[in-house]
């Protein structure tokens, strides 16, 4: 089993994996600008996988930012791993996955970005949709304003 890594927008990367047998597919994406960001890390039984991916984009360790739509193993199982190898990483999600879900979970303290707030990566900005219910509890969408790019981690192959 090997990823697939689409450029769907300038410098936005969606990293694919296809299990044998699996009805469905799971993914991640990494945006390559001054502050390198990903958005979902994918299952921890993944992050070789996904490493190895990002590998051929960037040097992990430069990881700035990674951010977590919500909190289920899919989108979030190996952001310890990257943490450990990316020293400045910071953990991006709602205000309720921080106090909630990823305030126990992740090695770092997560940062919570409010309904419309953004950070820049560089060239591109990323903004914070907060939604909850959308899918869980916690849900966070992230709108890249530069390629109006929207990343709902509700993706259908």
């Amino acid at each position: 089993m090997e990823p697939t890594v689409t450029e769907i927008a300038p410098d936005v990367f969606r990293i694919s994996i296809y299990p044998p047998g699996s009805p469905s597919s799971f993914g991640c994406f990494l945006i390559r600008d001054d502050e390198p960001a990903m958005v979902e890390t994918s299952f921890n039984r993944f992050f070789d996988l996904v490493h190895g991916a990002v590998r051929t984009l960037i040097d992990p360790s430069t990881l700035r930012y990674i951010f977590i739509p919500h909190f289920e193993m899919d989108e979030c199982g190996s952001l310890n791993r990257f943490l450990e190898i990316a020293p400045r990483a910071e953990p991006v999600c709602s205000p309720v996955g921080a106090l909630v879900t990823l305030g126990d979970f992740s090695a770092r303290p997560a940062r919570a970005l409010a309904d419309g707030e953004s950070l820049s990566l560089g060239q591109k900005q990323l903004t914070a949709v907060i939604a909850p219910w959308v899918h869980v509890w916690d849900s966070m969408l992230v709108y890249d304003s530069t390629d109006k790019t929207l990343f709902t981690s509700l993706i259908r192959e």
